[in-house]
């Protein structure tokens, strides 16, 4: 029963926001700023595989400017061209739409499987993690996510989840995949994905206390692969891959200029920001610090950034964080 209600859930959040974003698409709805950008990055791509002109992959242009220029000169998020292969069946920005809420609804079985091994002793333990699951579809940032357009890094909400359980579970394997699709995202998402390591590679530390020198090397095997990939991974992406492309250090630097910490922090957008973040599930986050500090590379970059839009739910800054 429990398993038909999620897949029932689930089926309703795909179709419902599969149908939104294609018809705000469709009315004209839909933006340049980034739903155009993206399908343009991936249009490209298809043709550069269709008509072997490679120097039209992950091409786009300037959003500043008229020349045509690499994706990878504005973000590092090549998970844009794992999209090819559906513009074959039609070159259209609808796939990216559908897409993006499938793999947003799927997230919900993560949380659900999260949720039943962590309480797996607890008295209807699936009842609770169904609950946990529907929190989630129900959460109005990721939501908001969904409804503006599309942006890679999106997708990255449910890749996180994803990386997580089978972490828990210990399938390493399926846990790196999803590392890796996490990384491709975006190229700042490296530095949730290490916070994440170090947080594995202290519950992995705790447990093995009792375990032989060979067998704790092992467990702790992973969560070092993860923090090595990812930090190696932000460092390619910062100080080699978009300076190559772009000829210049990245162009959100700017927002980072002559800050004041504490006058940044502590401002009213900050608090705002907290309450439509933390507050639809009730402020539960906070009794979970350890977990929290996971994100917080992701909340100094928001809260710390001139953009102001980065302090804002309603669009995709916050997928991250989710």
């Amino acid at each position: 029963m429990v398993k038909l209600l999620m897949s029932l859930m689930i089926a309703v959040y795909i179709l419902y926001f599969s149908i939104f974003s294609v018809l705000r698409y469709q009315k004209m709805q839909a933006n340049y700023f980034d739903l155009g950008i993206m399908h343009q990055g991936v249009y490209n791509s298809y043709q550069a595989v269709r008509t072997g002109d490679w120097n039209r992959f992950l091409e786009i242009t300037d959003p500043i400017g008229p020349n045509q220029i690499n994706r990878m000169a504005v973000h590092n998020d090549p998970l844009l061209a794992l999209f090819v292969p559906f513009y074959f069946i039609s070159p259209s920005p609808i796939w990216l739409l559908i897409i993006q809420s499938i793999v947003l609804g799927l997230g919900a079985f993560a949380v659900f499987g999260i949720s039943n091994h962590v309480l797996k002793n607890t008295k209807n333990v699936s009842f609770i993690s169904l609950l946990f699951a529907l929190c989630y579809l129900l959460y109005f940032p990721m939501q908001y996510a969904n409804r503006f357009d599309f942006h890679a890094v999106v997708l990255s909400t449910s890749f996180l989840l994803f990386m997580f359980y089978f972490w828990l579970v210990k399938n390493y394997r399926w846990s790196f995949v999803f590392l890796i699709l996490s990384l491709i995202s975006k190229e700042q998402v490296g530095l949730t994905t290490a916070m994440m390591g170090v947080y594995m590679l202290a519950i992995q530390n705790l447990k093995s206390k009792v375990q032989n020198y060979n067998s704790k090397l092992k467990t702790l095997k992973y969560p070092i692969s993860v923090i090595l990939v990812s930090v190696v991974w932000v460092a390619l992406s910062f100080f080699v891959i978009i300076p190559y492309f772009r000829g210049a250090e990245h162009f959100a630097s700017s927002r980072y200029e002559n800050i004041n910490v504490i006058s940044t922090l502590f401002r009213e957008s900050t608090y705002r920001y907290f309450w439509f973040l933390l507050g639809p599930l009730g402020f539960l986050s906070l009794f979970s610090p350890i977990h929290l500090l996971i994100a917080a590379p992701e909340f100094v970059i928001n809260l710390l950034s001139q953009e102001s839009n980065m302090r804002n739910i309603v669009f995709h800054y916050t997928s991250v964080i989710q």
